[in-house]
């Protein structure tokens, strides 16, 4: 009689989690990022958001409303996803609905072709900071 294996087997993936991983990476255009744990993952990007914004983290993660520090916390998303996260993790992280982030991730193409050089400079200057880790 055959074997059966089950998600207590080592080296055991489901079906439906090998489909996501592949469907996220190749249509989402997520990046993965090998060895890394997600802590690692976040403190990269929140610090290539800061450095080329010079807004910290606290004032990203805050109530601020001022345009550049908006600009600065739709970033953090969208390369937070664009890194592998799910929104539910980055709201989770950034205190935010995930609607709020759901919200950002289905609007930031928009915002990017808007004409704010400012937020497409930085767009272009963190995207390209990432690319090496």
């Amino acid at each position: 009689m055959a074997k059966v294996q089950t998600h207590h087997d080592e080296g055991y993936m489901a079906f439906g989690c090998v489909c996501t991983y592949f469907l996220l990476r190749e249509y989402a255009n997520i990046e993965t990022i090998p060895d890394m744990c997600n802590s690692d993952i976040y403190r990269i990007v929140v610090d290539a958001i800061h450095e080329k914004t010079e807004i910290s983290e606290h004032e990203i993660l805050g109530q601020s409303h001022r345009k550049e520090v908006v600009d600065a916390r739709h970033l953090l998303v969208y390369f937070l996803f664009r890194k592998g996260f799910i929104p539910a993790e980055i709201a989770r992280r950034m205190r935010l609905t995930p609607q709020a982030v759901g919200n950002i991730l289905r609007k930031f193409e928009q915002r990017l072709n808007c004409g704010d050089r400012l937020f497409e400079i930085s767009y272009a200057q963190i995207s390209k900071q990432l690319e090496t880790h």
